[in-house]
């Protein structure tokens, strides 16, 4: 009888609920790459427009995610990885020194930029373990290709960005009705 019950109430919803819209976006987001998805939290959405498609239903939706962490923080998270493997092995060491060379070429402005930053605020704590670990050169190419590397992601990751920043997206979700309700596809 429940299941008939369950069967019933999931005909019954002839769109998907906020409640699937929100799984979907968390879902999605999760999904991302580690430089958004551990730090960036999804803080809120508004359906924007639904629309039936076939057998399909549609759902386009703006969100609004929420950094959890400024930006040296997250350039900090990725430093000591990026130093361990450079230090720990002779293809990281070379890695490192090509690494090195490149970044004489493109300069070094990050690296003032920083030392700007720490004259008012201090050094991220996942910054100054990397700095007790290892010599100054694996740390600082590793910052540079952290700097690097978070730019290429998206232009998000700027020194501007502080803890509680909100950013703006849109997305198009695709749902299809089953038998355990809607399902993001």
């Amino acid at each position: 009888m429940l299941a008939m019950v369950g069967l019933l109430t999931g005909c019954m919803n002839k769109v998907p609920s906020d409640k699937d819209v929100e799984l979907a976006l968390k879902d999605l987001w999760a999904g991302y790459s580690w430089e958004f998805s551990s730090n960036f939290d999804v803080a809120g959405f508004e359906r924007l427009n639904g629309w039936k498609d076939g057998e399909d239903y549609w759902v386009e939706v703006a969100y609004k995610v929420k950094a959890r962490q400024p930006y040296y923080e997250m350039v900090a998270d990725c430093v000591e990885p990026t130093a361990a493997n450079y230090n720990d092995s002779a293809m990281g060491q070379l890695s490192m020194g090509l690494s090195a060379m490149m970044k004489e070429f493109q300069g070094t402005e990050a690296l003032d930029e920083y030392a700007e930053y720490l004259k008012t605020n201090p050094e991220p704590a996942k910054m100054a373990q990397a700095r007790g670990k290892y010599e100054a050169q694996y740390v600082n190419i590793s910052f540079l290709d952290c700097v690097n590397h978070l730019a290429e992601q998206s232009s998000v990751f700027n020194k501007d960005l502080k803890a509680g920043d909100e950013l703006d997206y849109s997305i198009k979700f695709r749902f299809k009705q089953t038998e355990q309700g809607w399902k993001n596809l």
